[in-house]
């Protein structure tokens, strides 16, 4: 039942546009990492991409995932997991995904790096998150929720997810700002293949 409740309010609260967007450039095998009960599954695009392979730490939302279907009826598996110690082999993804993870995990960083290492060479990361505001005011407002959203809910409000991925050993290539500067949509290379190519 909370499952249920808790897919309702994540259904309404992020904007169905902000998936596409974020969906639009997956390629090959693709894994998405704190997938929840699928909600994103019918914004996948139909065509360039081959199989998807769906984690979560909740059985129950896996569940409510495995009953979806993907707009281009790609093959889809769903494993329960941690994105702090992914169950893939190394280079096993060519695209990585995820939407409003990284804010909650408890190792961020240690996510961000097993992530890099389950994708394949000339693989992309593609995230979907909302990061502390630089704005004046805005910043501070979320430093503020932060105390209380943190200790309540595990949802850091004001972290800095492009610091984060550089520590992990990511490069961003592109960001977009859906809304604001809160809520933005990145795509990361690992940095060895960035310096490879200089």
């Amino acid at each position: 039942m909370m499952a249920k409740v808790f897919d309702l309010f994540l259904s309404l609260v992020i904007a169905r546009a902000w998936r596409r967007s974020h969906l639009e450039r997956v390629q090959g095998r693709v894994l998405e990492v704190g997938g929840g009960s699928g909600l994103s599954l019918p914004c996948y695009p139909r065509a360039g991409w081959t199989e998807l392979a769906l984690v979560d730490l909740d059985q129950t939302m896996l569940d409510l995932a495995a009953q979806r279907e993907l707009p281009g009826g790609q093959p889809m598996t769903v494993c329960q997991g941690n994105v702090e110690a992914l169950p893939f082999e190394a280079g096993a993804f060519d695209t990585v995904v995820a939407q409003f993870l990284f804010c909650g995990v408890t190792q961020p960083v240690q996510g961000l790096r097993e992530c890099r290492r389950v994708l394949a060479p000339g693989g992309r990361l593609f995230l979907l998150e909302h990061v502390r505001s630089d704005h004046c005011f805005l910043g501070p407002l979320l430093d503020a929720l932060n105390v209380v959203t943190s200790r309540l809910f595990a949802d850091r409000f004001n972290q800095r997810v492009e610091l984060l991925l550089a520590e992990a050993g990511w490069r961003v290539v592109r960001r977009e700002d859906l809304f604001l500067d809160v809520i933005r949509l990145l795509e990361a290379v690992p940095q060895e293949e960035e310096a490879a190519k200089s």
